[in-house]
């Protein structure tokens, strides 16, 4: 049996399996918890827990065990920090278990709970399709979406509107005499059906860097094409970029409107909108700089794969780019103005031109591209997000450009330092959508730790970042959906999953948000919100695993994109032993594949790839080897899984049985 045999059973058992547990340590209440990377850690990679509790445990033992031998063993020391900012219990101490190197599963033992730690040489590599998949949820007008069948069909038929009055008011007008225009496909944006072009430029590009960094990784499981599922990806991303501009004055930014949040939940092929959905048109540079970028880069991978698309790729990048240069164009940003939170108006498009210059110059080889990305380019924004990429910008241009690249260094240790005053060492802020950026950057860090000459810090950082994400956080989750994962989030934000009742595997959280803007959000929530996390909330941050909660588990395509341009790094910085396609050995680490080279991960036909060797058992990770709560455990005992294994069944029952009903 594979592991993707019986997907739906397993998923429900493990969402039971999850419930059972959690109101199993809520009983319990024990004031001890550990917090690690429950996806697992690379041989040669730092490795470090974190103990939160309500007693102070200095001078306490703790151990390592690997089949029943200790292989580590300490003493906790001094406790780092108390409630705070960052941390939300009195006592909190860092474990250094790095020296563990051999793979296997160890147990931890500390505080009085035990935790099993795995080590393994491809422990990520796994999740990768899947984050795909999510993509593959969010596609719109293509039978070849899951989940749902082929949605929104009326928007090759879309009513074009356009700007009134000064763009900065974000208002708009239907554009008379405008013949309407066909924007079949795309991505949904998140939880909602509006389709951006801003973000769905920005997963474009990013699902192509993903792939040049390490095209081995990628593998074909849920592709409908020939190629790899990442490619097949990138390319229906692309093959919407190209109908963006359809004629010299429109382009269009956006596709459905805040209308879109007032006909209530309905699944995406049921939407009373479809046929009468907006087409969003300015001359905007930051929307028309990122697909540029993204349709530039698509030529330079496509250019061995297949060459007519690859010619059109082009085409479209230089004629997008030589439009958005003209004076009519706006620098500032066309967006739509919301009540609750205004869409994507990203008002800074020094980046976004830097990107798309710099890719017309490596796809065309014109000097006078690279020259403008050299003009283009920001000393740095010190944030990453959907709206700046300046630091990525600058890294990739640094490539060719000395000045540039100490740009980018700079950038660089600013983070870093940043992260000596955070006791999990993140870059930047608790904000809305915190992850995405923390990924981002911590792609940024991998990077950097791959080059000739690394910043000091950058892999340290960029570790940190890989475990906060799979579970060594407050909260003991791990924020990418899996149900091969024992401390998985569960609840994602989705029309599409919670009318469907699946599982989001895949889906990435939005992570934790900051407590101010939380509570300015809260009047928007349907309803009171799951608080079994509460507890772990701190004075600055706050996650809750609540479908309700569209600021901290809404799932947004530029977030999916981001973490597989993050785990994309790893193979680049540790030593990695899974079966991969071939790489060619002149590529230095770190160095982007361009060329030839991008083909590197595909052998025999177009996209086929050499299958990559599962990080997860053939059961899916289901069977726990302890029962893990928001990374607080129990010890394994055969009458606890009895009772897991009943109460499971019962909650099976019970959750079939209120979809049938209709309830959500």
């Amino acid at each position: 049996m594979t592991r993707r045999s019986l997907p739906s059973l397993r998923r429900t058992f493990c969402w039971s399996s999850f419930a059972v547990a959690l109101l199993l340590s809520l009983e319990a209440g024990a004031e001890t918890r550990i917090r690690w990377n429950a996806a697992g850690y690379l041989p040669d990679a730092e490795k470090s827990v974190v103990i939160m509790s309500d007693e102070d445990l200095e001078g306490q033992g703790y151990q390592l065990l690997g089949q029943e031998q200790e292989v580590l063993s300490g003493v906790i020391g001094a406790s780092e920090v108390g409630v705070g900012a960052h941390t939300s219990q009195p006592y909190n101490y860092h474990i250094n278990l790095t020296e563990l190197d051999a793979e296997g599963d160890y147990t931890l033992r500390a505080g009085g709970q035990e935790v099993t730690i795995s080590v393994s040489p491809d422990p990520y590599s796994t999740y990768l399709n899947d984050v795909l998949r999510h993509l593959r949820v969010a596609r719109s007008g293509s039978d070849t979406a899951a989940l749902h069948p082929a949605s929104h069909l009326g928007d090759a038929s879309c009513p074009v509107y356009q700007v009134e009055g000064d763009p900065n008011e974000g208002a708009w007008s239907l554009a008379e005499g405008v013949a309407p225009v066909d924007m079949l496909g795309g991505w949904y944006d998140a939880g909602d059906y509006i389709k951006f072009t801003l973000t769905i430029s920005y997963t474009t590009y990013f699902l192509l860097k993903s792939y040049q960094t390490a095209p081995e990784l990628f593998t074909k499981e849920n592709s409908s094409s020939e190629l790899v599922d990442i490619l097949d990806e990138a390319q229906f991303g692309l093959d919407y970029l190209m109908k963006t501009h359809p004629s010299d004055d429109l382009f269009i930014i956006q596709v459905s409107t805040g209308q879109d949040h007032n006909v209530g939940w309905r699944l995406p092929q049921n939407d009373s909108r479809d046929g009468s959905r907006e087409a969003l048109s300015a001359i905007s540079v930051p929307q028309m700089g990122y697909t540029a970028a993204a349709l530039a880069l698509g030529a330079q991978v496509f250019q061995e794969i297949d060459q007519d698309k690859a010619s059109a790729y082009s085409a479209m990048a230089q004629k997008i780019y030589r439009r958005m240069r003209q004076p009519d164009a706006i620098s500032t940003g066309a967006f739509e103005r919301d009540p609750t939170n205004d869409f994507y108006h990203d008002s800074s498009p020094a980046d976004n031109l830097s990107l798309a210059a710099f890719e017309l110059y490596r796809l065309t080889g014109e000097s006078d591209y690279l020259e403008a990305a050299r003009n283009e380019r920001s000393l740095g924004a010190g944030w990453l997000s959907w709206g700046n990429v300046d630091l990525h910008a600058n890294q990739f241009i640094g490539q060719e450009d000395q000045e540039t690249q100490d740009n980018a260094r700079a950038e660089l240790e600013y983070f870093i330092s940043n992260g000596t005053n955070h006791f999990w060492n993140l870059p930047m802020i608790y904000t809305w959508a915190s992850l995405p950026s923390w990924l981002s950057a911590g792609a940024a860090m991998g990077f950097d730790a791959a080059s000739a000459t690394p910043t000091s810090g950058s892999k340290k950082m960029y570790q940190d970042i890989l475990d906060y994400t799979f579970g060594k956080n407050n909260w003991g989750v791990s924020f990418l959906a899996s149900a091969e994962l024992p401390n998985s989030v569960q609840n994602i934000y989705s029309q599409i999953y919670t009318l469907t009742g699946e599982f989001p595997q895949g889906a990435v959280s939005e992570g934790p948000g900051d407590r101010a803007t939380h509570d300015d959000m809260m009047q928007y929530f349907s309803g009171p919100l799951d608080t079994s996390l509460e507890a772990f909330n701190t004075e600055q941050a706050v996650f809750y695993d609540d479908e309700k909660d569209f600021m901290t588990q809404e799932s947004v395509i530029v977030g999916q994109a981001a973490m597989l341009y993050f785990l994309a790094q790893a193979p680049r910085l540790f030593s990695y032993s899974a079966p991969m396609g071939e790489e060619d050995s002149s590529a230095s680490a770190g160095e982007e594949l361009v060329g030839e080279e991008e083909g590197s991960g595909m052998t025999g036909e177009a996209g086929e790839a050499a299958p990559l060797m599962s990080g997860s058992s053939e059961s899916g990770g289901c069977a726990l080897t302890g029962l893990s709560v928001g990374g607080e455990t129990r010890v394994k005992t055969g009458r606890l899984h009895g009772l897991v294994l009943f109460a499971g069944l019962v909650l099976v029952f019970l959750r079939r049985r209120s979809l049938r009903k209709g309830s959500i």
